[in-house]
């Protein structure tokens, strides 16, 4: 007998995977930043450099978690709305193909694991994974869709989170702009 739930683990691993991931490199980065800048020798003085290495691990993870994890919740919900809207599934089954897709995430974020020194490739693994476990969740609900169904799956998802990132690139854009406004030049 095998049961339902047995991956649903997945999910939080691959976001703990990922947090580990993206917080390793972040923290090397802003401590070669403080070192160059000179603040890192005066925190020596406070704290020891496996402490200071440490606690800025676990809130840059704390950090990358919130914001996976927030990413992960918009994302559960447009798929709800989606399935909602374009499958005609009383019985549920659409969501044995949704924790498919988990094996996918686990799997790139064990690897990313290994990555932890080269962001481009990090953030390109995350972004790859996305889209395979996007298109792999198409291709398992499309004989359950007509093609109308697929297309207005597929175009709801794009458009959401193409505006999603184009919003979120103008806020931040005027937040920066703001901010050089406001330098005493």
């Amino acid at each position: 007998m095998k049961n339902a739930y047995l991956t649903s683990h997945f999910p939080i691993l691959a976001i703990l995977f990922f947090c580990l991931s993206f917080g390793i490199w972040t923290q090397q980065y802003t401590a070669a930043f403080l070192e160059t800048a000179g603040i890192y020798q005066g925190m020596l003085e406070f704290f020891s450099e496996n402490g200071i290495k440490l606690t800025m691990l676990f809130i840059l993870m704390l950090a990358f978690f919130m914001i996976i994890a927030a990413l992960k919740l918009i994302s559960d919900t447009m798929m709800g709305l989606s399935l909602l809207f374009f499958l005609n599934d009383e019985a549920g089954d659409a969501r044995s193909y949704l924790q498919s897709c988990g094996w996918i995430y686990l799997i790139a974020g064990g690897v990313s694991l290994f990555l932890t020194s080269q962001l481009y490739l990090l953030g390109g693994l995350f972004i790859g994974a996305t889209l395979v476990s996007f298109v792999y969740l198409i291709i398992l609900l499309a004989p359950s869709l007509r093609f109308t169904g697929v297309a207005g799956f597929f175009l709801l998802h794009v458009s959401f989170w193409g505006l999603f990132i184009i919003g979120t690139g103008y806020a931040f854009l005027r937040l920066y702009n703001s901010f050089l406004h406001s330098l005493p030049v």
